[in-house]
């Protein structure tokens, strides 16, 4: 019964991939490589077609947007420090898995509130390189984390990528990033020998699905912050 109640599982799964493929039989390639091209030249006209005097009103805006969003993270940060040292030792007295969590968000806290004071520029330069740190935190953060809490750590990146007003760069730092951070998920994955090959199949289509559809969301909204702004 087992045997059987697997093979129609297999087959019903199967169909639609024959579906799919038989539907796209004929010249499949050329159809993505053209839409891949569409979607590409739409890019680079729109990087064209900006108006620096609109880019300039959107890095006023955005600076004052980014320094409320520093100064809100900064506190949000101290109140998850204290609730993940008291949580952390109270189940687990002492353990040293807790460093790379503690230490990272400590260590973000300080960028916090240094990028909030008013003096500092928040150029696209500096959110460039802000980016990229928090990124590599993110990872970091990730370690000893429990599974529960992993799709914070997505969450933080989407934000990250949103903040940093350059999606282009964002997505390409989370593409570089991303076997790492499959990688911190794989080791720290509970140890199954039959499921190792598995779990690692799944956390990379994870990853993948993941950063496609994070460059797509900032791409999106970076295009429409753009609109709004044009039409205003």
């Amino acid at each position: 019964v087992g045997l059987m109640i697997a093979c129609a599982v297999v087959i019903f799964c199967g169909f639609p991939l024959l579906h799919f493929g038989f539907s796209r039989y004929g010249d499949p390639t050329i159809k993505v490589g053209q839409a891949l091209q569409k979607l590409s030249s739409v890019a680079e006209d729109s990087k064209r077609d900006r108006s620096e005097e609109i880019r300039k009103r959107l890095q006023d805006k955005r600076q004052c947007f980014l320094k409320a969003v520093m100064t809100v993270w900064s506190a949000t940060t101290e109140v998850y420090l204290l609730l993940s040292f008291l949580v952390q030792n109270c189940f687990a007295f002492g353990d040293i898995m807790q460093l790379p969590n503690f230490l990272t968000c400590a260590a973000a806290n300080f960028v916090f509130k240094e990028l909030r004071k008013p003096g500092v520029p928040l150029t696209p330069q500096c959110m460039q390189r802000f980016t990229l740190v928090m990124t590599g935190a993110t990872l970091v953060f990730t370690v000893g984390l429990p599974r529960e809490l992993l799709p914070a750590g997505y969450i933080a990146r989407i934000v990250l990528c949103g903040l940093s007003g350059n999606a282009e760069f964002a997505t390409k730092v989370n593409v570089v990033m991303g076997p790492f951070f499959v990688l911190s998920h794989f080791l720290q994955a509970d140890p199954d020998p039959s499921r190792v090959y598995s779990q690692l199949m799944s956390m990379l289509v994870n990853e993948i699905t993941a950063v496609s559809l994070m460059g797509m969301a900032v791409s999106i909204f970076d295009s429409k912050e753009y609109q709004i702004e044009a039409a205003a």
